[in-house]
């Protein structure tokens, strides 16, 4: 199974202050739901995360997504304090597909 890099390049959190979220849980769901959702270390699918990621000392994760479905993000304090919840979150289209971006004024952008 392949997988599709999150919206979030740099896949590194900041709690609301700003400073770095280190040692805090990114738990993954389902987009609408409760379930816990598996994302992926790297872009070849074959390792899932554990459910909740524990970001490192610099508030970062890898975080590659399955491509065929929307998951929840919710980004919770080391003592499980909800910080941040993302919802209806889909991976990038992978660049060797004819999937297309959608950006601001209807507009593409292709991946080739």
């Amino acid at each position: 199974m392949a997988a599709a890099l999150a919206p979030f390049f740099n896949s590194q959190f900041l709690t609301d202050a700003g400073a770095v979220a280190a040692g805090y849980l990114l738990y993954t769901y389902t987009t609408g739901t409760s379930t816990p959702k598996a994302t992926r270390t790297s872009q070849t699918g074959g390792t899932a995360n554990a459910n909740p990621i524990v970001l490192d000392s610099a508030g970062r994760c890898a975080l590659w997504l399955d491509d065929d479905s929307e998951y929840a993000f919710e980004l919770k304090t080391a003592a499980g304090a909800l910080v941040k919840r993302w919802d209806d979150v889909g991976g990038m289209p992978p660049v060797a597909t004819a999937s297309y971006v959608p950006l601001v004024g209807g507009v593409t952008m292709t991946g080739r």
